[in-house]
């Protein structure tokens, strides 16, 4: 995705109509979401610090799964920011949408039955993701690890899936 820059995504119509009227901001909420859910395999989101020679901040929502992807350690200016980008980006849901956003983010950060050690990440070995369901291990390298769910195949970040504790042993 391209173009990731304040006042192009979200739009500065967007901010000026949600101001007035709150559902914009929703739109271009979603239409961010829709657009990321589209990669196949890949996804890589673009920003730069200039445009037409001048200077230009990130969109908001860049900054908002980059703090989901990589929380910050304390608690922070950083962090504050992040949840206040997050909190403007649940805008427009209700209280009980948040709430169950809330909690997945809780379970994603602490599953008690996670594999958190590299020597438990085993080929053959039947693992649960909580998106993709149950799998077995492929392969296993130093950087990835690849899982067949069914008939679908996953390569996965090992990283990723230590720290944020993404699989569990069947």
């Amino acid at each position: 995705m391209i173009d990731l820059i304040d006042g192009i995504i979200p739009s500065s119509e967007d901010y000026k109509i949600g101001a007035a009227e709150g559902n914009a901001m929703e739109e271009a909420t979603r239409l961010f979401y829709v657009g990321m859910t589209r990669a196949k395999k890949h996804l890589e989101l673009i920003v730069y610090r200039k445009r037409d020679g001048e200077e230009v901040s990130e969109s908001e929502f860049v900054a908002a799964v980059r703090n989901i992807m990589n929380p910050p350690e304390k608690q922070g200016e950083d962090e504050r920011k992040s949840s206040d980008t997050l909190s403007k980006l649940g805008q427009g849901k209700s209280k009980r949408q948040v709430d169950r956003q809330k909690q997945r983010t809780a379970e994603i950060a602490f599953n008690p039955n996670a594999i958190r050690n590299r020597s438990e990440l085993i080929v053959g070995r039947t693992v649960k993701h909580r998106v993709f369901g149950t799998g077995s291990i492929v392969r296993v390298n130093e950087e990835q690890i690849q899982i067949q769910f069914g008939s679908n195949g996953k390569t996965l970040s090992v990283m990723a899936c230590l720290e944020r504790g993404l699989l569990e042993p069947v």
